[in-house]
């Protein structure tokens, strides 16, 4: 993937990877680390498509809200005890700054040409 969006793409690549990561092995509950994998690689199919131009404000809008329900499933780890609070502390760190980068997408792409508000 290249352009204006690689930066967000590879960082959540490498979100999801430590989720996988730090899920490898886990036995007590399968069905809350499975859903955790699955909200990540959830967000990595929307960024990919927003960062391919395939009907990027769409896209954009749909990885953010991938990001608000894969930031609810970490939460949820953390409580049922999934992984320690340095793994989640990572974890919340970089969905921070995917969160960012996905709002200052929109946020441009709101702007329109030379940044003058798009009206539709």
């Amino acid at each position: 993937m290249s352009g204006g969006g690689a930066p967000l793409y590879e960082q959540t690549l490498a979100l999801a990877a430590a989720i996988e990561g730090a899920l490898a092995g886990e036995d007590e509950h399968p069905g809350l680390a499975a859903g955790v994998l699955q909200g990540a690689l959830a967000l990595v199919d929307r960024v990919a498509l927003a960062v391919a131009g395939i009907e990027r404000a769409r896209s954009l809008a749909a990885a953010d809200a991938a990001l608000c329900t894969l930031r609810a499933r970490l939460d949820l780890a953390l409580r049922c005890g999934l992984w320690e609070d340095a793994v989640h502390l990572a974890a919340a760190e970089q969905t921070e700054a995917i969160g960012r980068q996905i709002g200052g997408w929109l946020r441009s792409l709101d702007r329109g040409p030379r940044g003058h508000e798009s009206r539709g």
